[in-house]
């Protein structure tokens, strides 16, 4: 299997930690997307595979192409033997409910981002910067509340995923007062030896 992927990708990052804990990493050849990955930069390799030209997109040994992070990591997680880290039942809709959580949070982020950084000054939209702020805090309070299953999940994987690219992209000034709870769980985590061999770069 060949994925395009940037190593600072909180996406990316999702699907290489469930291929780490199914033990399929060392099946999947990586190739670099060249920086930066924005949208007024395409990369025509990944575009001939991707029509979307967006990261991850996951060739497989038979050339189909999977794109959307989240598809690849149902696709992951259906080959290997161990216990499902998207399982089944009513439990699966909790945590890909998280997943689409921690999704949505990344999206509002990199909305901000771009209007941050590609966008001249006197040109960004304060509003739309606000807005997006609010979805990224609506997203980390409603985590503060939840609590997490002693096995490892999707969407623990996905929340903990975001919350790293958060830290490491700092759209918004520090977001950790207030969720105690919450970041004292992605402290713990991100020692598990899959987050540490996938930590960006």
């Amino acid at each position: 299997m060949k994925l395009f992927h940037s190593g600072t990708s909180p996406f990316v990052r999702k699907l290489m930690i469930v291929a780490h804990e199914t033990n399929l990493a060392s099946r999947i050849e990586l190739t670099p997307v060249p920086a930066p990955t924005v949208p007024t930069n395409t990369y025509e390799e990944l575009a001939k595979n991707n029509p979307l030209a967006k990261i991850p997109a996951l060739v497989l040994d038979d050339g189909m192409v999977l794109f959307d992070s989240r598809v690849i990591c149902e696709y992951l997680d259906s080959q290997h033997g161990g216990p499902r880290l998207v399982p089944e039942g009513a439990d699966r809709f909790r945590v890909l409910r998280l997943q689409a959580l921690a999704d949505g949070a990344i999206d509002a982020g990199i909305l901000m981002r771009f209007e941050q950084s590609l966008r001249p000054e006197p040109l960004r939209w304060t509003d739309w910067l606000d807005g997006q702020a609010r979805k990224v805090n609506g997203a980390l309070d409603e985590l503060e509340k939840t609590t997490f299953p002693e096995a490892l999940d999707l969407g623990q994987i996905a929340i903990a995923c975001a919350i790293e690219w958060l830290e490491f992209r700092r759209p918004l000034p520090d977001f950790r007062a207030g969720r105690p709870r919450l970041f004292a769980w992605f402290d713990a985590i991100q020692k598990r030896p899959s987050f540490v061999a996938t930590a960006p770069k």
